[in-house]
Order: structure tokens, then C-alpha cells, then sequence
């Protein structure tokens, strides 16, 4: 109502009733409409005030839903077009014009740096901001953008004769909520729906009354957790997402005073704990790694080192926590660092919790260590699919919150598809992605739905179809991209395959068309098939294949790796052995 008449204002240039003393504008306000406007042009007169008046209609229920709603109504009848080409370029700074129009010449990133006498590397930026700018993925679709802008010159085409004037009646495009094959984050806790109940399971096997806290009959009790699941079952979403915040939030007696770390093992997990640890030291004093490595009570030092001298505690959040046992290859100290674990939550005066996730192919690996394995058995919950009623919270709860609704029937019809089937949520997570991309306006349609493939077709129809868009050379740097990012096992092994992260310096040695590589990783990024991090020692950049799923239901990559397995191992095998003669160099 409020937006209504403020848009009558802005219209008329007066207020609706003027000149009147409170209580005669009152009444006029519940009792009279709004005025006719007559200072807008008559082609489009009447269907805005039809707009206004259903704003500020008397009855609440006769007006527009929400704003957004009221603002694509208002263009519509504005009949407003908006010369979208024009604004893009008004959001780039000069230097990413100028980028964008080398771009569109069909010149090369090193080519682009010389033209500008500027690094590659700032380049490969501009273009990144570019990308986000314009909303584009790939090189081609920025081509096609600079083509629209007028910063490139069109191929020829025959002349069409105009058959009308297209209105645009776009708003600024909601965020997608969605997070295609990554996991969600603690900063995407608003976005994360359809498993409270599940949380409140763990919250509870995280409680450590007082009275147990220097004496209980379960060792590790309240202080260890292992969350055991198969892949595809959301359990790092689920901590990082709903576990986490939920500390943070104080859900756990003075929990929102904790200290929480994550990591992953990798392949030399005292690294990746000695630099997780620095992140929130709050008192630098001392060698950490030096306490770790000292003995078991290593992590217990540690842990009081960087804590203040408070009522505070420490929670090792330890995902993927498989990578122990197929990364990690020196068996010395996957035993250290399983020990450190076992000693800091269960010795009486311990202030440090850990939190594992643990696929469920990998679980009997673990119990082969006797203490820590008996931790496992004791403090472990399994995480199951979810339930109907969890997944339509999961798959409405996100698009309504940026003002986006399902066409009637498309989420019983997406339920249906996924409902009980096995790794199906990192499925789904890709397909609403992928069908939130392609809503018509803000409403997701079942027409979308089918051209993406449905739940279980979404994420294998993008891969080849960026797969086949590209040219021979193109096609063969991703065969060769992808068979880097995949850990094999024997074929009798289960799991036999697994992602694996790679530095991205590793990969530049596939090919001296250093352009095309960046370009096929920044593709399949941009699609949320690849993830790009850092390594979090080196701080050297990584790319991983966002996950599992991908490596099961691509039948094209199934075949390149039945096709290369052993020169993939071999290959692997001698990375593994570079790798620690380099380590052994830093040490």
C-alpha cells in the first residue's frame, strides 16, 4: 500500500490528497480510492492506474502479493524498455571495456596483457569480474555480450524486418540459492532447509553436561562426533551449514564463545591441522607444529596455546575425512594424527571437540585403529535421505525466500523423482540450480524442468553439452583436465574412484595452450562442476572436481577412465612421489 502511494507521488508530483488536516485525510484513506492519475501519457494511462489502484485497494487481500510482484506489474504497464546493452557497459570500469573488446578481436588472455602492457595474470581478473558483470560463463558467451554492447564487431547476417518493439520488464535477477555440487557454507545457514531434525540429534550427542565434563563412563563423550554417511548424503552441508551456525548461534551451553577450525586431511593432514589451528590463534606463542608433533597430547598443547584463558573450547571440524586413508600416504602419520585426535577428546581436562564427516564406504578404515575406532563406534550418527516432507522444504523453502515460485505440480513431480534414491541430493542441489538459471521471470516451470533433464539428468546433460560445444582441441584439454582431477583405485576396489585436488600449476603442464586450459576450468567453475580453492599451506591455487556425482553419472568420463586407468595411476603415482620430495625440501 505504502509503495503504492509513494508511486502515485512520484507520478503526479503531489500527494493523492492534498491540503487536508489528519483527520479528513484518514477518512478520505479508508474510505476513498486513490485519485485517476492524468499526468502519465494516455497510450498507457489506464493500466497504470489499474496497477495503483490494486496497490492501494482497501482490502489487503485484493493487493499484490509482495513488491517485486507490484514492480513487474508497474513495468508491464509502463510498457517501459530498457536498453540493457547500454546499462551492462555502464557497469564496467574503462579497463574491463577494453578487455572485453580484445575479447570480442578473438584475442588471447597473454595477447590481451601484451596489448595492455599488463601481467597475465591481471588479465585472467578483469575477466573474471567481467563474467560476473555480464552474467556470462565462457569466452563465447562474452563474445556474443560485446557483440551486443557494439564493442565487436557482428558477422554478417541477413536483415530482418522489425516486427515489433520487445518490452523488457526484467528486474534486477534474484540471486540464485542454489548450490549446484558444493557444499553449502556457514555463511549460506539462511539458504539451508529439510534438516533440523537431524541437527538436533547432534546438537544432543555434542552436550557435555558439567557433571560429566571431568569423569565419564564413555570416553569422548560430548567431545567426538563421526558423521557417517554415503556420498551424496549432505553431510558436509550439513555441518558447515546447519552444525556450525547453530554453535555459533548458542545453541550448546556458552558454544557461541567456541573457537571452530575446519579442515580436510589431504595428504599430509599435520599440515592441514597446524594452519587450520593458526586461523584462530589467539595467542601466536610457540611452534605449533612443533606441539603437534611432540606426542599424543600434542593437540591438547596446542589447543591451550591459542585459546584464550577463558571458558572457550576448540572444535576441529574434519570433512571428508575419507582422504586419510586414500590421500594420505605415509601410514606414520595418519597414526600420529589419529592419535592426537583420540588423546585431546578424551583426556579429563580436554577443551577440544571434533567433528568428522566419513563416507560410509570408507567406514570400516577407522575402526582398523583400536582406541580411535572404538571412538567412532561409540560417538557415531548416520545420516539417512531425506524425507518428503525435508526435501520439499529443501527445494521450496530457498526460492521463496528471493521471491521465485514453482509452477503448481513441479515439486511433487520433482520429489517423485528423487525421493529415496540413492546420492540423490547432490543431484538435486545441481538440478534446482540449473533450473532456477533457466525460470521464466521468477517462476520455475515444468517446461524448464524437462529441457534440463529432470533431477537425474541435469548434471551429466550440462557436462556434455559444454563438453560438445567446444572445438577438437577443446575437447580433448578437458579429457585430459578431468582424468587429472580423479584419484583411481583398482577396479575391484570400493570405492575404485575418487576426486581429487589438484594444483593448478600441476595442471598447466598438460598443454602450452596455457588460455585453453584456463578457459575449460573457468567453463566448468562458472557451471559449478569444478571448485576452485587454495591450498591451504601453500596458499597456491587448486581445482577439484565439486564432486562424487559428477564422477558417477558422466558416462563420458566413466569411459575415459576405464580407458586410462593405468596411466592415470601410473601418472598419480609419480605427482604423489614429486610432491614429497618437494615437501621433503620445504621441511
Amino acid at each position: 500500500y505504502s509503495l503504492g502511494v509513494t508511486l502515485y507521488e512520484l507520478l503526479a508530483g503531489a500527494h493523492p490528497f492534498p491540503g487536508l488536516n489528519p483527520v479528513e485525510l484518514l477518512y478520505k484513506q479508508l474510505n476513498e480510492p486513490l485519485p485517476e492519475l492524468s499526468t502519465v501519457s494516455e497510450e498507457v494511462r489506464p493500466a497504470i492506474n489499474s496497477v495503483i489502484r490494486q496497490a492501494t485497494a482497501k482490502d489487503p487481500r485484493q493487493r499484490h502479493d509482495d513488491a517485486l510482484t507490484l514492480a513487474v506489474a508497474f513495468r508491464k504497464a509502463a510498457r517501459l524498455k530498457e536498453p540493457a546493452a547500454a546499462e551492462a557497459l555502464e557497469m564496467l570500469t574503462s579497463r574491463e571495456e577494453d578487455v572485453l573488446r580484445l575479447i570480442g578481436a578473438g584475442l588471447t588472455n597473454r595477447q590481451i596483457a601484451q596489448e595492455l602492457y599488463v601481467e597475465h595474470s591481471t588479465v585472467r581478473w578483469h575477466i573474471r569480474q567481467l563474467y560476473g558483470k555480464l552474467d556470462v560463463r565462457s569466452r563465447r558467451q562474452a563474445i556474443k555480450r560485446a557483440r551486443e554492447m557494439q564493442l565487436a564487431e557482428a558477422p554478417a547476417a541477413p536483415a530482418e524486418a522489425e516486427t515489433g518493439t520487445t518490452i523488457s520488464v526484467a528486474l534486477p535477477a534474484p540471486a540464485n540459492p542454489f548450490k549446484g555440487l558444493r557444499a553449502f557454507a556457514p555463511a549460506d545457514r539462511g539458504e539451508f532447509f529439510g534438516r533440523e531434525t537431524v541437527l538436533k540429534r547432534l546438537l544432543e550427542a555434542l552436550h557435555l553436561p558439567q557433571a560429566a565434563r571431568a569423569h565419564s563412563a564413555s570416553p569422548g563423550r560430548g567431545r567426538f562426533l563421526a558423521i557417517v554417511g554415503p556420498s551424496g548424503s549432505g553431510k558436509s552441508s550439513l555441518v558447515r551449514a546447519g552444525l556450525i551456525p547453530a554453535l555459533w548461534e548458542g545453541r550448546l551451553p556458552g558454544s557461541e564463545r567456541w573457537f571452530v577450525v575446519e579442515l580436510t586431511p589431504g595428504v599430509h593432514p599435520l599440515d592441514e591441522l597446524e594452519v587450520a589451528l593458526t586461523r584462530v590463534a589467539a595467542d601466536q606463542a610457540g611452534n605449533l607444529r612443533e606441539q603437534l608433533a611432540r606426542d599424543a597430547d600434542g593437540l591438547l598443547r596446542a589447543a591451550e596455546l591459542i585459546l584464550p584463558r577463558d571458558e572457550s573450547e576448540l572444535v576441529l571440524v574434519i570433512d571428508q575425512f575419507e582422504e586419510l586413508f586414500y590421500l594420505t600416504e605415509d601410514e606414520s602419520e595418519r597414526a600420529s594424527f589419529l592419535e592426537l585426535l583420540t588423546t585431546a577428546v578424551t583426556s579429563p581436562r580436554s577443551r577440544v571437540r571434533v567433528v568428522l564427516t566419513l563416507r560410509a564406504d570408507y567406514y570400516d578404515r577407522p575402526l582398523q585403529y583400536a582406541e580411535f575406532g572404538g571412538l567412532v563406534r561409540r560417538q557415531m550418527d548416520t545420516i539417512l535421505p531425506l524425507k518428503a516432507e525435508e526435501l520439499e522444504q529443501a527445494i521450496v523453502r530457498p526460492p521463496e525466500a528471493v521471491g521465485v515460485t514453482y509452477e503448481p505440480g513441479l515439486v511433487a513431480t520433482i520429489i517423485d523423482d528423487v525421493l529415496y534414491q540413492p546420492g540423490a541430493l547432490p543431484l538435486l542441489q545441481y538440478a534446482l540450480t540449473e533450473l532456477f538459471e533457466e525460470r521464466d521471470e521468477r517462476t520455475l516451470t515444468h517446461e524448464a524442468y524437462a529441457a534440463i533433464g529432470g533431477a537425474t539428468g541435469a548434471l551429466a546433460t550440462r557436462a556434455e553439452e559444454l563438453y560438445l560445444e567446444q572445438d577438437e582441441a577443446g575437447r580433448e584439454m578437458i579429457r585430459q583436465l578431468f582424468l587429472r582431477l580423479v584419484s583411481v583405485g583398482r577396479a575391484d576396489e570400493s570405492p575404485a574412484d575418487t576426486r581429487r585436488r589438484v594444483p593448478q600449476a600441476e595442471l598447466l603442464a598438460l598443454s602450452a595452450d596455457e588460455d585453453l586450459l584456463e578457459e575449460m576450468v573457468d567453463l566448468f567453475a562458472a557451471y559449478r562442476l569444478l571448485t576452485l580453492d587454495h591450498d591451504p599451506a601453500s596458499r597456491r591455487p587448486t581445482v577439484e572436481v565439486a564432486h562424487e556425482a559428477l564422477l558417477r553419472e558422466w558416462g563420458r568420463l566413466r569411459e575415459w577412465l576405464q580407458e586410462s586407468r593405468a596411466e592415470i595411476r601410473l601418472q598419480q603415482q609419480l605427482a604423489r612421489a614429486a610432491g614429497e620430495w618437494e615437501h621433503a625440501g620445504r621441511d
